[in-house]
């Protein structure tokens, strides 16, 4: 519901959408911690993200200004949204069909994130790229919907 309301949102201001997908990411990571995925699988992935975000980027960090920490956030919430659906894969309670569906899910949302992430920050919007960051976002929200389905 939440991806869904972002996609309302975004078309009208980036901002309210941006929140909205966060909101969404942030449960979905509550959701695994509390199904026993360990803290350690957020936090890792989410730092090693902002560390490859801020290497990569940092020239264009000094031209973004403030909205560079917002970047920052997200994506240390979006890379350990995926680390702890990740990391229910090792979680012993039998749906690993499920678990498999929602880490292929996490994985297409990763991708579509970053190269709209990647399209923006760098200017680089084109039909093709777009036409990718659609054909990776929809099955991740199928996915990610689908999961607990399967279980």
């Amino acid at each position: 519901a939440l991806f869904l309301a972002a996609d309302i949102f975004i078309c009208y201001s980036l901002v309210p959408g941006v929140l909205v997908f966060l909101a969404g990411h942030v449960g979905l990571i509550c959701r695994a911690v509390l199904d026993g995925a360990p803290l350690a699988a957020v936090l890792v992935p989410g730092a090693l993200g902002c560390l490859a975000l801020t290497v990569r980027y940092r020239k264009r960090f000094s031209v973004m200004g403030a909205s560079s920490a917002a970047l920052v956030v997200y994506v240390f919430v979006l890379f350990g949204m995926v680390g702890a659906i990740i990391s229910m894969l090792w979680v012993e309670d039998g749906h690993f069909a499920a678990k498999t569906v929602a880490c292929l899910g996490a994985l297409c949302f990763l991708c579509s994130d970053l190269l709209l992430g990647d399209a923006i920050v760098m200017d680089r919007k084109t039909e093709y790229r777009n036409r990718w960051i659609m054909c990776l976002y929809e099955p991740a929200v199928l996915l990610l919907i689908l999961a607990p389905y399967i279980a």
